[in-house]
């Protein structure tokens, strides 16, 4: 017996050995890079270290083309009001010009970058007074008769809508390869933006020199957390194809305004009314960009030029105030089209 518990013991010993061994190896093994038990971390697109690239700033020219929900400020119908056969009337909308400015870091801190970026949208726009057509009368919504059968009828409309769009927003990203073509970026932050909006229009009255001149106005700004990602695949070392998408949830406060005031023979003013309010809201919003961009990279400086097709969305944004619809419209604001940018890294 003791025979065979001398000849087991020393294989009990070694397979234990075996087992163990590699646990206390790896402890005191801490200085080297086990690749076996260790996940690969993604390399930096932009890595640190005495030749990194430590700043970058960039600026962009955008044609965006805006629109929003609930603009429909008058409409046309036959000879008995009430009856709407079409030609609904709502402010010229077409492209403006706006910019965007960015400056940015590299952290130095496992790749990791820090961006601070302001956007700057200005629409100023009119549309001209619209006569009679064959007997057609003109109808709005926001007058102080609430029959429509009751309502005054018009013979012509202009409208005039400007608004100012200004956000601001700060965020860190990671940008990383997954594979030899293929770049991510995700990012998170902090969004704000603010904007002053005037929807002006005046209807003339059907055989008078009486106006109606109608003025609704919100000033609005939102804020909250920002978040979204960037993908690249490269066709070649500096041409590459780009999704960017991005949301945030915006705590927004609505501080709007509806007036209606009748000046009869084109003098003497009537207050119809004047309604105001302000509320807060929890708004989001969702953006995206698709497009080309080239990247090249020199010793100590690189150079980026991109073009895109974005869009941003904030969902009910329209606060504006009706007579019929006093708890505003509540519409969706969106602005879209083309954004071409340049950033330097330096």
């Amino acid at each position: 017996m003791k025979t065979n518990l001398r000849k087991i013991l020393p294989i009990f010993v070694l397979a234990a050995s075996a087992i163990i061994a590699p646990a206390f190896a790896y402890d005191n093994d801490e200085g080297h890079n086990n690749t076996k038990s260790t996940p690969a971390v993604p390399p930096a697109q932009y890595p640190g270290g005495e030749d990194a690239l430590a700043f970058f700033v960039g600026a962009s020219y955008t044609y965006w083309v805006p629109y929003q929900e609930g603009m429909n400020v008058a409409y046309a119908d036959g000879n008995a009001a009430g009856t709407i056969i079409g030609n609904v009337i709502r402010p010229v909308m077409d492209g403006v010009s706006g910019f965007k400015v960015e400056l940015g870091a590299n952290t130095q801190h496992d790749g990791w970058c820090a961006l601070v970026s302001y956007t700057w949208f200005d629409h100023q726009q009119s549309l001209k007074a619209r006569s009679l057509v064959g007997g057609t009368n003109y109808h709005t919504p926001f007058s102080n008769e609430s029959d429509n059968a009751a309502r005054t009828n018009y013979d012509s409309v202009s409208t005039e809508f400007d608004m100012q769009f200004n956000r601001i927003h700060g965020s860190v990203d990671r940008a990383f390869y997954a594979g030899h073509y293929l770049a991510f970026r995700p990012w998170i932050g902090l969004l704000g933006a603010w904007e002053n909006q005037a929807l002006k229009f005046n209807m003339d009255v059907v055989n008078s020199n009486d106006v109606h001149q109608f003025r609704l106005r919100q000033d609005w700004w939102g804020i909250g957390p920002y978040a979204g990602v960037d993908c690249t695949y490269y066709l070649t070392n500096e041409w590459g194809i780009f999704l960017s998408t991005g949301g945030s949830m915006l705590l927004s406060n609505h501080d709007v305004r509806d007036t209606e005031t009748t000046f009869a023979n084109g003098s003497v003013s009537t207050t119809d009314h004047d309604i105001k309010t302000s509320f807060d809201n929890v708004e989001p919003m969702l953006e995206a960009m698709l497009g080309i961009r080239w990247d090249s990279f020199w010793t100590d400086w690189a150079l980026r030029l991109e073009a895109a097709w974005e869009l941003q969305t904030y969902f009910s944004h329209n606060g504006m105030l009706g007579v019929d619809e006093i708890t505003g419209q509540m519409g969706n604001y969106s602005m879209q089209g083309l954004t071409v940018g340049l950033r330097i890294y330096f």
